[in-house]
């Protein structure tokens, strides 16, 4: 079916009704101004568009504009035409500046002569509403809220905010775990939010959700490694170098809890190669042969400092 939900009065010749012998929104500012398909032929062709002259006028507000022509984009031409001169078929519409031909095809095609195959229109799928549970009648449609007065990891109780006005209320409510929407969130004193019913054992609660402290629904917190807390040993970090000092270092280092001295670190001493009583021949000039050689001086740090003599 055609829709027509954008048409005002200021279109003169439009429809105040859906066409079944029109097809799809034509789009833009066209709206349908025929019922069903007209012929005629095409009397002018220029490169992307031309002219349709109606085998009968056609009656409409817009039919005399254009010099009584109907106007024909290439964009609308469906099937293979042979050009000026060809008879053809196609549906006409208005757009405010004259008539227009859509879907235009010779007029011995086939799709000429068929009925018009429409596509329905999509109706949006209802939600689904929760499944009903045999023996139970929902007192409220506006949700309440209140705290875990018990839980037993499969079942508990709500001690609602305000009391409730009914017969069967004995002042908390049956909470099951089928009626939560994320039953690991579930604790005592958690506040949730719920839709109240009645069964044949007296009033419960259904469609719960376990709300945050600020009264909405709480979601699971992710955490980031910015914000992640130290806790006895389960945390294990890497410990800041000592200041120089020994000082301990502070909440500042990034280190929570007690302070652990390292230990003391052996310093490597290096090992004179002669004993101190022998006598060493000096060389007055060693510095400046380093400086000049360093891989010399290399070697000779290597053997200075080699612990195992």
């Amino acid at each position: 079916m055609f829709g027509f939900d954008n048409l005002t009065t200021e279109l003169p010749g439009s429809p105040t009704s859906d066409w079944d012998d029109f097809p799809a929104s034509p789009g833009g500012s066209r709206r349908p101004a025929v019922r069903g398909r007209v012929t005629g032929r095409i009397v002018e062709w220029k490169n992307k568009f031309g002219w349709i002259e109606p085998d009968s006028p056609i009656s409409h507000p817009e039919a005399s504009r254009k010099g009584g022509r109907i106007y024909l984009s290439q964009e609308d031409v469906a099937e293979v035409i042979s050009g000026v001169g060809a008879h053809v078929s196609f549906y006409v519409y208005a757009d405010g500046t004259g008539l227009g031909a859509m879907l235009c095809v010779p007029s011995d095609s086939s799709a000429a002569s068929a009925p018009l195959q429409k596509k329905a229109k999509s109706k949006p799928t209802p939600k689904p509403k929760p499944k009903a549970t045999p023996g139970r009648k929902r007192v409220r449609e506006t949700p309440l809220t209140g705290k875990v007065k018990s839980w037993r990891g499969g079942f508990g109780f709500i001690t609602p905010s305000e009391p409730i006005e009914h017969p069967l209320f004995t002042g908390s409510l049956f909470l099951h775990k089928a009626d939560i929407d994320e039953p690991d969130k579930v604790d005592v004193g958690r506040e949730v939010s719920f839709y109240l019913y009645a069964d044949p054992q007296g009033l419960g609660a259904e469609q719960c959700t376990v709300l945050d402290s600020d009264g909405s629904p709480m979601d699971t917190p992710v955490a980031d490694s910015s914000s992640l807390e130290l806790h006895g040993s389960s945390l294990l970090r890497a410990k800041p170098k000592a200041a120089p000092g020994g000082a301990a270092p502070g909440p500042s280092d990034g280190v929570l809890g007690t302070y652990t001295a390292p230990r003391a670190k052996a310093v490597m001493k290096a090992t004179p190669k002669a004993k101190a009583s022998s006598t060493v021949p000096r060389d007055n000039d060693l510095s400046r042969k380093m400086a000049e050689n360093p891989e010399l001086a290399k070697r000779l740090s290597a053997w200075m400092f080699d612990l195992g003599g």
